[in-house]
């Protein structure tokens, strides 16, 4: 490959600085108080037809700090050269170091290309609670010399001062850069490889698509090698073809995989060969499973309101979400009652909670198109609290003892068909008028259950999950009367609920099996409510939520929380995947600007979510992490293992770098942990067990797997870890004596 170095010091944006630090001992300092601006701007070379990568060192005065927080940046190549990358300040390491950012882009057709960094700063909001400042910081202007520092430095002095200051001088918040480098990485692209869904199951084949591109304009004649990889290293062959790549041009094609025969986590990977050496290599993520919560990933509707929802918008919507790996959506408020009519008669209405407006045939594409992508779609009720909207008041008129009114007003009840919501024309209601219903009466129940049963065959849900379902012993009968009618008719709908676990699963073990059982989803809502607590107790709570959900066979999902700052955020993900929950209401939006946790969670479910795995009680004694104990987050607590089979078993840490703030959504200065150098971790294994194979699992660096080197002596094994910036997962698969496979 040919890299060029591009000169950032003619036309600068900013100041050119001396750096002993910098490769050249100079650099281009650029201040960023002002909101926005363009770090740099500069015009490559003439670039011939291919794939590159646009590589910056830079480095920030500041991180951690509330001038820096809210920084978001674009990095561009434009012109002949295409490509874009958005990040926030989650990718800078530390303060004053330089590192790497890397873009890639496309030359199309022959010619420069116009490289660009700009930055602009998030909207700062006041807040009442002041976890968020309403202004930055104004960070000291640089200091001007005075008369009398000239004449002691000497003329020639304050001139070379004058010319490149020293980066030292300037006391305001800048970023330097000291070199571009443009680099071609092959004449050769793989355009395009996708699944037609972002979810599978059992038995069914995914059909695989493919586009090659060949910048050079000589032809090529090269062997394409598509394959499935499961779990960490199963190879399942897919296709083998020979394929002729005319000059300056490319082929398509596309094929069929064999069907699927086992679960969870998936990627093609497609190689082109030249011989027995790969010129070129691309991979994709997907899902395999019968249960959608196993392996829920959740996205959004084309809209909230599906009145208006057309073909193309559902469309439109579903291939989102696949390309977020969102692979099932929930769809809240959407009935005219959430417990009584969940088949409305009309074209249109109003929902029961909340009066959003939906449609039956939006509705009905919403969710055919879903399918088409593997998007799997689950409706939002209600069991025993009650109905809403003019259906649930028109029951218990009907039916007084099915019933009473909780919540009314009559004013809402007239209003309620003539609700501007939805149609453009004005502000329309939000409210919830609802009723409670009698738990002592059957009929009740019979009635919700026939709804269920005629709601999935009329639209085609995949699951039903109950809100407010905190009562489990109370409803638990009523639970198990309406699941005996729905699943001789419905067998393949799945079932969740919003409930509690700690200490309700031991007071009440039946009716709580009853939830899990067939693989239920349990949900956590009060996890949203973590704004002002210990990160530590947000990491606990998900943990401690787990065992129970994961030991009675059922599946945990917890709501991102409400209020936070990026490194909030960031830490929600790796605390909701490396303590085995799901996301609610966030999955399409997974991806920070330093990892795509959507992605990773895609690809490596089982070891983050199959609820065969339990607590490797034993870590705390058998493994030592050394010198990472010091900044190692509840490693023992996050320790699995599980069986494979007869003959295998795997353990599983979870290496988290300890968040930088105590508590949660505290300061808005997004202060992180500096990164973290290689460990030494040794493992102590029992007799008859022996190491097969050691990984290092991260989101945050391509790839994202690779096998690490191990010693064995004395009954332990020692392996060195990758250097840890947030999260890095450590896989260790132990054959056993005396098992069979």
């Amino acid at each position: 490959s040919d890299a060029v170095r591009i000169d950032i010091f003619k036309n600068p944006s900013g100041t050119i600085c001396a750096d002993n630090d910098a490769s050249d001992k100079r650099c281009v300092a650029v201040d960023l108080r002002p909101d926005a601006g363009v770090a740099l701007q500069v015009e490559t070379p003439q670039l011939s037809p291919g794939a590159y990568s646009a590589r910056l060192h830079l480095k920030l005065s500041q991180v951690g700090s509330l001038d820096t927080a809210r920084l978001l940046w674009r990095f561009s190549a434009e012109g002949a050269g295409l490509g874009q990358r958005n990040f926030d300040i989650l990718p800078f390491e530390a303060a004053g170091k330089y590192q790497d950012i890397e873009l890639r882009f496309i030359v199309e057709t022959a010619g420069q290309a116009k490289v660009a960094l700009s930055w602009k700063r998030d909207k700062v909001q006041s807040m009442q609670d002041k976890k968020s400042r309403a202004k930055a910081v104004d960070t000291p202007g640089v200091p001007t010399s005075s008369v009398d520092d000239k004449e002691d430095k000497g003329e020639e002095s304050v001139a070379a001062m004058e010319a490149e200051p020293g980066l030292e001088t300037l006391k305001h918040l800048y970023l330097a850069a000291d070199s571009l480098v443009i680099e071609k990485n092959g004449d050769l692209a793989i355009a395009r490889l996708e699944t037609d869904k972002i979810r599978y199951q059992p038995g069914e084949k995914a059909k695989i698509d493919v586009a090659l591109v060949n910048y050079a304009s000589t032809a090529r004649k090269l062997t394409a090698v598509p394959e499935f990889v499961r779990d960490l290293s199963q190879a399942i062959p897919v296709d083998k073809r020979e394929v002729s790549l005319p000059g300056d041009g490319g082929v398509s094609f596309s094929c069929d995989g064999p069907p699927f025969k086992d679960n969870w986590g998936y990627e093609v990977r497609l190689r082109l060969l030249d011989g027995q050496s790969a010129v070129a290599e691309a991979n994709e993520c997907f899902s395999v499973h019968d249960n959608l919560w196993a392996v829920s990933i959740t996205g959004f509707m084309p809209q909230q309101i599906t009145y208006g929802v057309t073909q193309e918008k559902a469309a439109a919507a579903a291939l989102a979400n696949k390309k977020a790996y969102a692979n099932c959506v929930e769809s809240g408020f959407w009935a005219p009652d959430d417990n009584g009519d969940l088949t409305p008669d009309a074209e249109t209405w109003w929902g029961g909670q909340s009066c959003y407006r939906g449609s039956i045939t939006g509705t009905k594409l919403a969710i055919s198109e879903g399918h088409k992508r593997g998007v799997a779609y689950a409706l939002y009720a209600y069991l025993s609290y009650g109905g809403g909207g003019p259906p649930a008041f028109e029951q218990i008129r009907k039916h007084p003892d099915w019933g009473y009114a909780r919540c009314f007003n009559a004013d809402w009840m007239e209003r309620w068909d003539r609700n501007l919501a939805g149609t453009g024309e004005g502000d329309g209601m939000h409210v919830w008028m609802h009723t409670v219903c009698n738990r002592a009466n059957p009929e009740v129940f019979r009635h919700h259950a026939q709804e269920v049963i005629n709601t999935h065959k009329a639209f085609g849900w995949d699951a039903i999950r109950y809100d407010g379902y905190t009562d489990i012993q109370a409803d638990d009968a009523m639970l198990r009367l309406v699941k005996s009618m729905a699943e001789k008719e419905a067998p393949k709908l799945q079932w969740g609920y919003n409930t509690i676990v700690p200490g309700v699963c031991e007071q009440y073990p039946e009716a709580f099996r009853e939830l899990c059982r067939t693989g239920g989803l349990i949900m956590d809502e009060g996890a949203r409510g973590q704004a002002g607590k210990p990160f530590e107790a947000m990491a606990q709570r998900i943990l401690e939520w787990r065992e129970p959900v994961h030991r009675n066979g059922g599946h945990l999902m917890a709501i991102g929380i409400d209020q936070y700052h990026a490194n909030d955020y960031l830490y929600e993900c790796i605390f909701w995947l490396a303590g085995g929950a799901h996301f609610m209401g966030m999955g399409a939006q997974m991806d920070t600007s330093i990892a795509n946790y959507a992605r990773f969670a895609t690809r490596y479910s089982s070891i983050l979510w199959d609820p065969e795995s339990a607590a490797w009680t034993a870590a705390a004694t058998d493994v030592d992490v050394g010198a990472a104990k010091d900044w190692l987050l509840l490693w023992p607590q996050y320790a699995r293992q599980m069986k494979l089979n007869n003959a295998k078993k795997r353990f599983v840490l979870h290496l988290i770098n300890a968040p930088a703030a105590k508590l949660v959504y505290d300061k808005d200065d997004n202060e992180l942990p500096p990164p973290r150098p290689a460990s030494q971790i040794s493992v102590k294994l029992s007799p008859g067990q022996k190491a097969e194979k050691v990984w290092s699992l991260t989101a945050e660096s391509i790839p994202m797997q690779r096998e690490l080197q191990f010693s064995a002596k004395d009954g332990a094994i020692g392996f060195q870890t990758p250097a840890l910036r947030f999260w890095n997962v450590i896989v260790i698969d132990i054959a056993e004596e005396g098992g069979s496979k």
